[in-house]
C-alpha cells in the first residue's frame, strides 16, 4: 500500500487547534516526528499512518496552564454535538458580580428534556410541580449565637418567572467537568479502587441486608479551600445510590470549572445512560427561577466562627417516585430527578453517606479536604456535618444511624464521629486533611 492510501485531507487547522494548543507548534512537532520516524528507517506507510494518528488529535488546554486534553475527531464531534445541545435560547442574561454569566431559559427549553425518556413528555412536567407528600420530620431551630453558628445559601439569580438560571460553559469547562464526572462516577458505595486521584472521608450507612432510604439530608459547613488548584476539586457532599444509580449533592472549590477558588453548589447524577456534573447532561429538572445549581456559596465559614451551614436535602415522591431536592434553610424545593432516569433508583435506595471528597490527576498531589488539616474533634475550628439524617421506609426522617467513618487513605484525609449529640447538631462528625495522596 502506498502512502496514497492514507487520506488525512480532512483535516484542517481547526481540528488542530481547539483551545489553548498552537496549531503550528502542533504541525512542527508531528513533523519532527515523522522525519525522525524515517531516519530510524521506519516504513514510510508506518510513519504516514503514525504522523495521520498524531494529526487526528484535536487538544484542549486547561486554565492557567491546567491539564490538557487530546481527543480523537470523532470524539471532539461527539464532545461538540452535546456542548451545543446545551446551548438554549435565552429570554434573558444575568452577568453576576462575581464574573458567572446566567441564562434565563423558558422551563420547557432547559437540558433535562433533551432525555429521550423526557422529551415526548415535558408538558406532563411544570415550575410548580410539588411532591405527592412530604416526608415526616421535626423542626428545630438551626441558629445558635452562642455557639456562633449560622444558615446560608446560594446566591440568588433573578431570572423572569417560567425560565429557569442556566450558568453560560466554555467547551474547555464542559470536557473537564465531563473528566471529572467520569471520575466521580463509583459503582459501589464508597470504593474508589480504580479511580486515581479520587479520596474521599466519610460517614456511610452500614450494609444490611433488606434495609431502604426515602431519601436523606444534613447540614454542612461551607469551607474556604484554596489552595485547590487548577486541576483539582475539593468538595462536601452527600450521596444516595442503589446499583449504578447515584445522587450527589453538595458544595465544591473547583478552579477547573470557574475563574476563582471560591465554593459553589454542584449537584451529580450517574444513571446507565452516563454521568455529568450540574445542568451538563439532560435529566435533573430545574423548577426555581431565582436559584441555580452552581450558584456561589454566600458565606464562607471561619476559624473559632462564625460557622455557615447549608442543609441540603433529598426525598423520595413515594407514589411518583421522583427524587427532589431541597437546599437552604427554609426547605426550598430546587428541582427533581424523575423517576424514568433510573433502573436502581427508580426505587428506594440501599446507600447513603456524607463527607469530603477531593479529586487530583494521579502525578499532583491532592488538595486539601475541609479546613486543609486533619479534625481535632472541636466543632469550632473543623470543618463539620451536623444533623445527618435518613428518611426511612415509612417515611419518617430519623437520626441516621448503622453508619460508619471511612476514609481510603487515613494518612491524608480523616474524620471524627461525634455521635448523636443535643440539638440542634445531633449526628454530628468533623473531618477534613491536608491532602497530598498520589499515584493511585
Amino acid at each position: 500500500m502506498d502512502s496514497a492510501g492514507w487520506d488525512c485531507q480532512e483535516i484542517t487547522i481547526n481540528d488542530l487547534g481547539k483551545g489553548n494548543v498552537s496549531p503550528l507548534m502542533m504541525g512542527v512537532n508531528v513533523f519532527k516526528e515523522y522525519h525522525f520516524s524515517r531516519q530510524l528507517g521506519m516504513d514510510s506507510n508506518f510513519a504516514l499512518a503514525t504522523l495521520c494518528l498524531m494529526l487526528v488529535l484535536s487538544c484542549i488546554g486547561g486554565r492557567g496552564g491546567g491539564r490538557v486534553y487530546c481527543l480523537s475527531l470523532e470524539e471532539d464531534r461527539e464532545l461538540e454535538e452535546e456542548y451545543a445541545r446545551l446551548k438554549k435560547p435565552a429570554v434573558k442574561t444575568i452577568k453576576m458580580d462575581y464574573g458567572d454569566v446566567y441564562d434565563c431559559v423558558d422551563f420547557y427549553d432547559q437540558p433535562a428534556f433533551d432525555h429521550p425518556l423526557l422529551k415526548d413528555h415535558k408538558h406532563e412536567y411544570h415550575q410548580t410541580m410539588k411532591p405527592s407528600s412530604y416526608p415526616k420530620r421535626e423542626i428545630f431551630p438551626q441558629e445558635d449565637e452562642k455557639s456562633g453558628w449560622r444558615q446560608t445559601s446560594m446566591r440568588r439569580v433573578d431570572c423572569p418567572i417560567g425560565t429557569v438560571p442556566i450558568r453560560r460553559t466554555t467547551k474547555e469547562e464542559f470536557i473537564t467537568a465531563k473528566m471529572q464526572a467520569k471520575a466521580r462516577a463509583r459503582i459501589n458505595g464508597s470504593n474508589t479502587e480504580g479511580r486515581h486521584g479520587l479520596h474521599v472521608a466519610i460517614m456511610r450507612t452500614k450494609a444490611v441486608t433488606g434495609k431502604r432510604y426515602n431519601g436523606g439530608g444534613g447540614w454542612m459547613t461551607v469551607e474556604d479551600v484554596p489552595k485547590t488548584n487548577d486541576k483539582q476539586y475539593s468538595s462536601a457532599q452527600m450521596k444516595i445510590q442503589r446499583n449504578a444509580d447515584t445522587i450527589q449533592v453538595g458544595w465544591m472549590v473547583n478552579p477547573s470549572l470557574y475563574e476563582d477558588k471560591r465554593p459553589r453548589g454542584f449537584i451529580f447524577q450517574q444513571t446507565t445512560m452516563g454521568a455529568c456534573l450540574n445542568l451538563m447532561c439532560p435529566g435533573f429538572i430545574l423548577a426555581r427561577s431565582d436559584m441555580p445549581v452552581d450558584g456561589l456559596m454566600e458565606s464562607v465559614s471561619h476559624y473559632g466562627g462564625p460557622l455557615y451551614y447549608i442543609k441540603y436535602y433529598i426525598y423520595r415522591d413515594k407514589a411518583k417516585g421522583a427524587w427532589y431536592l431541597e437546599v437552604g434553610p427554609k426547605n426550598v424545593i430546587i428541582g427533581f430527578w424523575p423517576q424514568a432516569l433510573f433502573t436502581g433508583l427508580s426505587d428506594r435506595a440501599d446507600y447513603l453517606d456524607w463527607g469530603g471528597e477531593v479529586f487530583s490527576p494521579p502525578s499532583i498531589p491532592g488538595p486539601p479536604m475541609g479546613r486543609g488539616r486533619f479534625p481535632i474533634g472541636n466543632i469550632q475550628w473543623d470543618a463539620s456535618f451536623k444533623d445527618i439524617v435518613t428518611i426511612n421506609e415509612t417515611g419518617d426522617t430519623v437520626v441516621a444511624s448503622y453508619t460508619d467513618a471511612y476514609s481510603d487513605v487515613i494518612k491524608r484525609y480523616w474524620l471524627i464521629d461525634h455521635g448523636v449529640v443535643k440539638a440542634p447538631y445531633f449526628h454530628t462528625f468533623t473531618y477534613g486533611g491536608p491532602g497530598g495522596a498520589t499515584g493511585w
